[in-house]
């Protein structure tokens, strides 16, 4: 999928993004794609917003300095 600069700033407002460290950054990850991955709710739409919540994460952890 694809994600615009609204659905960015968006998840990151609502996350709380800009104020996390990696490793905070890392452990808001692990838990979006564990609570996604569920298997009883995934579906495409689940899908397309884990993908787009991770990709702002790692983006973070990236400009952060961290590997991802």
């Amino acid at each position: 999928g694809i994600i615009n600069k609204k659905e960015v700033d968006l998840i990151k407002e609502k996350l709380h993004i800009e104020e996390m460290d990696i490793l905070q950054l890392r452990n808001l990850r692990d838990f979006t794609v564990m609570f996604y991955s569920r298997k009883d709710k995934l579906d495409l739409n689940m899908s397309d917003k884990m993908s787009a919540i991770t990709y702002v994460i790692d983006s973070r952890i990236f400009d952060l300095g961290g590997e991802v």
